[in-house]
């Protein structure tokens, strides 16, 4: 199972997946996580929408993305209701998706 977390905030990023990995060593499961390169969105605007053209204000937005593959020890199948409880502690700024 591979789970994809998005996020602008790198802090909140890091705290979550600290969380999920601790409840995985509880539920006797391992984890590997690796994060993907950052992307970048630059946005121009203009401070005056008037006259002033050469007055512009610029803005970057990145987001930061986690792959995290969870592996079985004990061989059973793996649920998405098992994992439900973590999903509702889950931050407002994280968004996850789920592959099995």
């Amino acid at each position: 199972m591979t789970l994809k977390l998005k996020s602008h905030c790198i802090k909140t990023l890091e705290t979550y997946l600290l969380y999920i990995q601790n409840n995985l060593k509880l539920l006797n499961l391992s984890s590997n996580s690796f994060f993907l390169p950052k992307k970048e969105k630059r946005i121009t605007l203009l401070r005056s929408p008037h006259v002033f053209k050469k007055s512009k204000e610029h803005f970057k937005l990145t987001k930061y993305t986690v792959i995290l593959k969870i592996k079985n020890n004990n061989n059973s199948k793996l649920d998405i209701n098992s994992f439900y409880y973590l999903f509702l502690n889950k931050p407002n700024s994280i968004n996850i998706i789920t592959k099995i």
